[in-house]
């Protein structure tokens, strides 16, 4: 059940100024808004009285809601790797007058956390101003990555995780005859939310996940094999894996940290730096360098925990 309909009871009154809603990245927080919206503009309402309440999908409100042509519908996405305050000056002056199409405005913020501080303050004044009219919904993976003031004003709706069994079988539709070993590192690294699969969009990046989970239970690699690795992860052709191998690298690092006995903290020590490379390539250092630094950090891993069984460099 779509858990905003909890206030749909006298619309729109029940909704209030400003909702946080948070979850896994990819578990549906988004759409729900949207199904949320199409169903109070929806002139033959489905279901009313029932668990699972919906719009009828076919009238001409419910089909400009669909289009993202609702006049009332305002969506708010980063620009680059921020929402900046521009952007929401833009339509700060239309917040003032009525609602063009329908009784209530919804103003979604997609991916808030990602707001710059003058947006954020922005919003927070806004949101000590209230019109009874216009709602927010501040989209988020968690609520404490936003302010805390803007938290104290916000009511707070929490989406679970989708179900590992629901995303294993996403990921087997996906890509076809992956191993079971894979299947299961893939569920771990989607955090419970669909978006992180469609990163996936190539041969390429499934043939560097199956190359770095063999690195995993490889031998431990020698100097020139290193080299060798390092300047083919930095080339152009593999310039859209490099990213993915390192969020990989830090899963299976998470995975086998957790299945360790006793713990062994050179894998948490290892999965900060793969961290901190991670860090670095968002930040557009050279691809190299990181490539290289990735490599050196896989050849740690093999001796830490390959070494005891006979193998050498």
């Amino acid at each position: 059940m779509n858990k905003l309909f909890q206030f749909a009871t006298n619309l729109p009154a029940s909704i209030p100024q400003g909702i946080i809603v948070e979850g896994p990245e990819g578990c549906g927080k988004k759409k729900s808004i949207l199904d949320f919206f199409q169903y109070i503009q929806c002139p033959h309402k489905q279901n009313q009285n029932s668990s699972q309440p919906k719009a009828c999908d076919t009238c001409a409100n419910c089909l400009k809601v669909k289009s993202g042509n609702h006049l009332d519908l305002i969506i708010l996405e980063p620009q680059g790797q921020f929402i900046q305050v521009d952007q929401f000056r833009e339509i700060k002056k239309s917040l003032y007058f009525a609602p063009v199409e329908s009784v209530v405005r919804f103003v979604v913020i997609n991916q808030a956390h990602k707001m710059n501080a003058a947006a954020s303050n922005s919003i927070l004044k806004t949101l000590e101003e209230p019109s009874a009219h216009t709602k927010f919904f501040l989209i988020t993976p968690h609520r404490r990555l936003l302010l805390p003031t803007i938290q104290s004003r916000c009511q707070f709706v929490t989406f679970a995780p989708l179900e590992d069994l629901f995303l294993a079988a996403e990921i087997r539709e996906k890509i076809p005859a992956l191993p079971e070993s894979l299947i299961s590192l893939l569920v771990d690294w989607m955090q419970g939310g669909l978006k992180k699969i469609n990163l996936i969009s190539s041969e390429n990046q499934i043939e560097a996940l199956k190359e770095l989970y063999a690195l995993f239970q490889g031998k431990i690699l020698s100097e020139a094999a290193l080299i060798e690795l390092a300047d083919r992860w930095a080339g152009k052709e593999e310039a859209e894996s490099l990213e993915l191998r390192l969020e990989w690298f830090c899963c299976l690092l998470a995975k086998a940290y957790l299945s360790s006995n006793p713990p062994q903290p050179e894998l948490s020590s290892l999965s900060f730096h793969a961290n901190h490379l991670r860090t670095r390539l968002e930040g557009n250092a050279n691809r190299k360098l990181i490539a290289l630094a990735s490599a050196h950090l896989i050849r740690e891993y093999q001796r830490s925990t390959l070494a005891s069984r006979g193998y050498t460099t």
